[in-house]
């Protein structure tokens, strides 16, 4: 699908950079905690990373098609673009709520896997199926669409509600244990990751009912960039930050 960078608007190309900038940080926070199993061996490690990067899928093809756009001024076809949208969103979810049943209840771990195992595989089968048959079922394009614009469908809305505020409540329980501990650095990083976690459900939540709004959804990508950043620093906290938030 041809779309050069002359037929994007300025807002479009904001939009476009910070929804770039933010899949780009969740990628790599995503990667470093997967490459820290190689170190530590630890399973849950794996499921973290994978989370990281699965959390921003819905916002992948905007950000693949900006690169596509300014290397060969090409727009992802409609299909691929839905696919990549919506496809990753239930594994993402699955990852996560293991990663934090592993980490903050061994005790009910079984039983979490089993409840969202059914959840996200019977919503990831149903829809390939409708993706099959039509992926404007999943998917369709918007009022006055311009190549990025797509209303989901009422069945992919309300599991993208119930991933939102389970990730919130999931987080908020991830974070406490961070929050409490008698390490200054450890609460600190804490801190950066809750108010990471707070400021992307708050972006995600208000970008799912955007509408093709550009004016609000460029500015919801700056603040899902900034939560990209707040996360990374939870995780990664540098020597020279610590050093100057510790004294």
């Amino acid at each position: 699908m041809f779309k050069s960078i002359s037929d994007l608007t300025g807002l479009d190309i904001l939009r476009a950079s910070f929804t770039l900038v933010f899949v780009i940080i969740s990628f790599l926070v995503g990667l470093r905690i997967l490459l820290k199993y190689f170190t530590l061996k630890r399973k849950e490690l794996i499921t973290v990373g994978l989370s990281w990067i699965f959390l921003s899928s819905p916002w992948w093809p905007l950000a693949i098609s900006f690169i596509t756009i300014l290397l060969f001024n090409y727009l992802l076809d409609p299909w691929f673009y839905v696919f990549l949208m919506n496809g990753f969103a239930a594994p993402g979810l699955f990852c996560w709520i293991y990663s934090v049943s592993e980490l903050n209840f061994p005790q009910l771990k079984k039983k979490l896997i089993v409840i969202f195992g059914i959840i996200c595989g019977v919503y990831e089968a149903i829809l390939l199926v409708l993706f099959g048959l039509n992926y404007e079922l999943i998917a369709a394009q918007g009022v006055n669409f311009d190549g990025f614009n797509y209303s989901r469908s009422i069945f992919v809305m309300i599991f993208l509600i119930f991933f939102i505020v389970t990730a919130f409540v999931s987080a908020i329980l991830f974070c406490r244990a961070s929050l409490q501990s008698e390490n200054e650095t450890v609460r600190w990083k804490g801190k950066f990751l809750l108010l990471g976690f707070i400021t992307f459900v708050a972006a995600a939540a208000i970008d799912v009912f955007s509408f093709g709004n550009k004016i609000l959804q460029a500015i919801l990508r700056i603040a899902l960039s900034i939560a990209a950043i707040l996360y990374y620093l939870g995780f990664f906290l540098p020597s020279w930050l610590e050093k100057y938030l510790i004294k």
